[in-house]
């Protein structure tokens, strides 16, 4: 943080999201010294929030492909999370990700979910970010 800023004085906002909650802090960077300022959280917003968001993404698009065959039970449900997280952290960096799961009967079913797509269905999580600064 330090060499990115230089030595330089700034005040930046960290926000921390875990699984299940969001930490957010201000902390003042001066010279090569910290301070936090505040920091708030809640149990309210966390990254399974934005997973399920992806998981109903992906259960739409795999109905729409394959059919209402496709039977999520609990062992499905556990394994399209999983991928979900991957997939969550890989559009972070690009503009889409692949989401496959091997379904009982051996067969692979996969799909594909753009950044764009995902912000849309994030929308509201994202504005209660915003109104988290806001209080």
């Amino acid at each position: 943080m330090y060499d990115i800023l230089g030595g330089q004085s700034a005040n930046l906002l960290i926000l921390d999201f875990g699984a299940s909650s969001l930490e957010i802090s201000l902390i003042e960077v001066t010279g090569y010294e910290s301070k936090v300022i505040s920091t708030f959280g809640t149990l309210l917003l966390g990254g399974i929030e934005f997973d399920e968001r992806l998981m109903n993404i992906c259960i739409h698009k795999f109905t729409s492909q394959y059919g209402n065959d496709l039977h999520f039970d609990d062992g499905m449900l556990h394994k399209l999370r999983f991928e979900c997280e991957k997939a969550k952290k890989t559009l972070q960096e690009r503009n889409n990700a692949r989401i496959k799961i091997d379904l009982p009967n051996g067969e692979i079913v996969e799909t594909q979910v753009t950044k764009t797509e995902f912000d849309e269905n994030c929308k509201d999580l994202y504005n209660n970010v915003i109104h988290l600064f806001i209080q």
